[in-house]
C-alpha cells in the first residue's frame, strides 16, 4: 500500500531541510575558515612565511628585511609576477647555521583557453643563521624581488 500523499510531503520536506543544512554548512566552512596560522617567526618556516606574505603585499621594506644583507643591500630590484600564486609548506631541514624551507607554489589561472588551469612547483628557500636571526638566501623565482648586481 502507497504512503499517503501528507507524510511523502513531510519525507521530501526533511530530505530537502537536512540537504539546505548541509550546503550552508559547507559554505560556512569554506568562508570562515580564515586566514593560514601564522607561524613563529624566529623560525626558518615564520621567516619565509613573512617574507612572502611581504612579497605578496608588494611591501618591499618588511620583505627586504628577510634578506641577508648582502642580498638586501647590493642588488636590482624585480617585480614578480604574482597573479593566483598560493604556497603551501611541504618540509624543512633546521641545521645549525643553515636551513631549507620546502614549499609548493601553486598559480591558479582563470585566462586560460578552455577555463581555469592551475599549476603547481616544488621549490625551496635557503636561509643562514646571521648572529640569532635565520635571514633568507634564496628564493624560488617566483618571489624574487631582488637579484644580486653583477660585476
Amino acid at each position: 500500500m502507497a504512503k499517503p500523499v501528507r507524510e511523502r510531503d513531510k519525507t521530501l520536506i526533511v530530505i530537502l531541510a537536512i540537504i539546505g543544512a548541509a550546503v550552508v554548512i559547507a559554505i560556512a566552512v569554506v568562508f570562515l575558515r580564515g586566514a593560514p596560522e601564522t607561524l613563529d617567526p624566529t623560525t626558518p618556516e615564520g621567516v619565509v612565511q613573512a617574507y612572502s606574505v611581504a612579497v605578496l603585499d608588494q611591501d618591499r621594506p618588511s620583505a627586504l628585511s628577510h634578506l641577508v644583507p648582502e642580498l638586501a643591500k647590493d642588488c636590482v630590484h624585480t617585480d614578480a609576477g604574482l597573479d593566483g600564486l598560493t604556497m603551501t609548506l611541504v618540509s624543512s631541514t633546521v641545521r645549525a647555521t643553515s636551513a631549507t624551507v620546502r614549499v609548493t607554489l601553486t598559480t591558479n589561472s582563470s585566462k586560460g583557453p578552455l577555463g581555469s588551469s592551475e599549476y603547481s612547483n616544488a621549490e625551496s628557500f635557503t636561509l643562514q643563521k646571521v648572529g640569532n636571526v635565520w635571514l633568507i638566501d634564496t628564493t624560488p623565482w617566483r618571489l624574487t624581488i631582488c637579484y644580486p648586481k653583477e660585476g
